[in-house]
This record gives structure tokens, sequence and C-alpha cells, in this order.
């Protein structure tokens, strides 16, 4: 025979996964629970206003869903229903159905946009006393207005072709990639609006670890909020997937830390890049870039470390003594000097454990010679460049700097 039944209309938030993939979410949903005609319904079709107890609905309990006459002539419509959406976006409509009364129903569920183009259809023939699912195929209007229509076929026996769980979802796209914000250790507050990647307009809000000020701008500082992942959402339209954006907060710590033994100064940081600056007049020592640094003389010495995209300052070390290693090896002699690369170094007596450190101007370590029960031995320093250089000695537990030239 005939029926409809209920139509009610829900509108569900967006649930969102961070990987990147097409998430289909609910837009609109009818159950088909109602006790006035049915929207959509083509005027002059039969119908129910109470429900009719032939079969269980697909859910929730009631005996709520839509029955169509027996014997409707082929090609008619009688189901016609506008949705608004957002045109560029992708849907999908599902439903269940069922024939009710055992009979045999034909017929083609279509969608239309504004313009009457089909942009999606999909033939069937249902015989089966049993509710099934149905899904079409995903599509993607131009228009802001679509239609889903029930066009009726044919039908045989006493067919009562019923359905019902009508449900419109659009296809919601996450990020790929968050975008990543890296706030260095001390800095001030940060706007994350100013990080998402293309415009999400201005009337969206904040979710994440640490509630973040200042509306959409979402102003995180780092003193008091806690990193990790933050979602900007903007809600659009009932039919339109939200717009989201979202931004993975981070801090980044440089370490200063500086280790001082033997005269040698070392930056603790690896795999960053280091300017050693001299902390009596503040200013860079040119070419001490190196990790190491070892001055020529007494003074007070600090690095500047720049590591991840941050870049921070190291407390003065104190270098002292140097001034007092001139007559540790009274013994000690050192030919040719100025030389033109090799160098030979009598250390005056016999030691167990004797290193040599090869220091440039810079306070860069140019090379290193070790010798053990030695007193004394010769220097291949040809591979350096003409200059000053300091040989910083150590002999057992004695210590001495000389300066040599070479000449090329």
């Amino acid at each position: 025979m005939k029926k409809i039944l209920t139509f009610f209309l829900l509108s569900i938030g967006v649930q969102y996964s961070l990987n990147g993939q097409c998430v289909f979410d609910t837009a609109y949903f009818d159950d088909f629970e109602y006790n006035v005609k049915i929207d959509g319904m083509i005027m002059g079709t039969v119908y129910h206003l109470n429900p009719k107890a032939l079969k269980p609905a697909h859910s929730p309990t009631r005996y709520a869903y839509m029955n169509f006459v027996n014997n409707i002539a082929a090609s008619t419509l009688v189901f016609d229903r506008q949705y608004l959406v957002c045109s560029g976006n992708e849907y999908q409509f599902s439903a269940w159905f069922n024939e009710i009364n055992g009979g045999t129903s034909n017929y083609t569920l279509q969608v239309k946009d504004a313009a009457g183009s089909v942009i999606s259809t999909s033939t069937q023939n249902n015989s089966t006393m049993a509710w099934t699912s149905w899904t079409s195929s995903s599509f993607t209007p131009t228009t802001d207005t679509i239609y889903f229509q029930l066009v009726y076929n044919s039908g045989s026996g006493n067919n009562d072709l019923a359905m019902d769980d009508l449900t419109l979802e659009y296809c919601q796209l996450t990020p790929v990639e968050n975008d990543t914000v890296v706030i260095c250790s001390g800095a001030g507050v940060v706007n994350l609006i100013d990080s998402i990647q293309g415009p999400l307009g201005s009337t969206g809000s904040w979710t994440g670890p640490s509630s973040l000020t200042n509306g959409a701008l979402g102003t995180f500082d780092p003193s008091i909020m806690q990193t990790g992942l933050y979602t900007y959402t903007v809600a659009n339209n009932v039919g339109c997937p939200d717009s989201v954006g979202n931004v993975y907060v981070q801090t980044a710590m440089v370490d200063t830390a500086v280790t001082l033994s033997n005269f040698t100064l070392q930056a603790v940081a690896t795999n960053a890049n280091y300017q050693w600056i001299n902390c009596i007049n503040n200013q860079a020592i040119a070419g001490a870039t190196n990790q190491q640094f070892m001055p020529s003389e007494d003074g007070q010495y600090a690095v500047v470390v720049t590591q991840g995209g941050c870049t921070d300052t190291s407390s003065c070390r104190s270098v002292t003594g140097l001034s007092l290693l001139e007559n540790a090896l009274p013994g000690l002699s050192i030919s040719p000097n100025p030389t033109q690369g090799r160098v030979h170094v009598n250390l005056g007596g016999l030691f167990e454990h004797s290193t040599i450190t090869v220091v440039n101007q810079l306070g860069q370590i140019m090379d290193v010679f070790a010798q053990q029960d030695q007193r004394s031995f010769d220097l291949q320093l040809v591979h350096l460049e003409t200059g000053v250089y300091y040989l910083h000695i150590k002999a057992d537990e004695r210590q001495q700097i000389e300066k040599i030239v070479i000449t090329h």
C-alpha cells in the first residue's frame, strides 16, 4: 500500500582524524519517526499519518518508515528532498530499504544539483523482506543546493517499499601535516593563528593541552602553558564540513654549558653553530666558531650557541694561568722558529707522557701530537697556513705555551 513515516533532521558535529584521510561525517539524518507528512514527499502520494505495524523499523523501535503504493506508474518521482551543502566538497548518501509485504520494487535513487543535472544515480531492485543497506557513490556538487530523489520504476506482487535512516554525509578532510611552532626557551608569547597555513577566518576557537587566550588569536604563553597539538576549528554552515587547522607547539632549549680543561673551553651542545666572544668587550672573536676554543691569553670568555632555530649565550668562564706557563719547562727548546713547517721540540728531559696541541690565533685547535717516554720529537706542520701559532705543551704535570711562526 503506501505510507511514509517520520521526519527528524539532525546536524552532528565533526569527528576528525589527524592522519589526513577523508573521513565521512554526518551532515543530515532522518530516521522517519514522525506524525505529520514527511518533507520531500511528492504531492498526491498516499501515506499514513500513523505508523502501520507491518514490520519494525530499522531504527529506533517505532514502526517508522516510508511505503509506496502498489503499481505506481513507471518513472514516477515519489520523493524529492532539498539539502543545503557546500559546493566543491565531497558527499555521499546512505539509507536502509525493505520490501515490507514480500513484493518486488525497482527504483532509482538519484542526486541532482540546483541546475537539474544528475550528479549521482543508482538503480535498485528490492525483493527482500529484511532491512538492507545502500550507500551511494561519492559525488562533488558544484552548487550549494542538491536534491535527493527516489523514482519508482516498477513493482509486482503486494509490494510495499520502505526506506529508513536516510543520511547525507560530507567528507571532512583533515591536515596531512601539522604546522609546527618551535618556541625558544625564554621567548615571549606567540599567537598560534599566525602559524596556520591558509586563511580560516577569525570566528574559530582553539582546543589543546592548555586554554589559550585572546580568542581566535590563540595566544600561547610558554612560561605557563603546555606544549602539544592545538586545533583551531571554524564551524561552518549545517551541511558543510568544519574548517580545521592544526598547530603542534614545542619548545626548544639550547644547552649553553661550557667545560674548561687544560685551558681549553668546550661547548657541551653538539650539532650546533658556535661563536666565541670576549666577555671583557662583549665582542665576537673572529674565526672562533668551533665547539672548542683555546685562548692564547688569560681572560673571560663565553660562547653563543645556535641550535634548532634558537640562540642563547653561555655564562662567562674565566681562563687564568696562561701567563704562568712560560718557564714550566726550563730545558725546553723549539727550533727552527720561524719555520717552514718542520719543528723539532726538545723537552729538556725524559717524560712519561707528553702532548703538544697546536692552536691558531683564533683559539682553534689545528693539530695534536702525543708521545710516551720521549725527550724530543718532530712536528710536521707543513699543512698549516702561514701565520702565528701556539704550542700548548704538556709534559707529565708540567705545562708551557710557546709561540711559533710558520712561513712558506
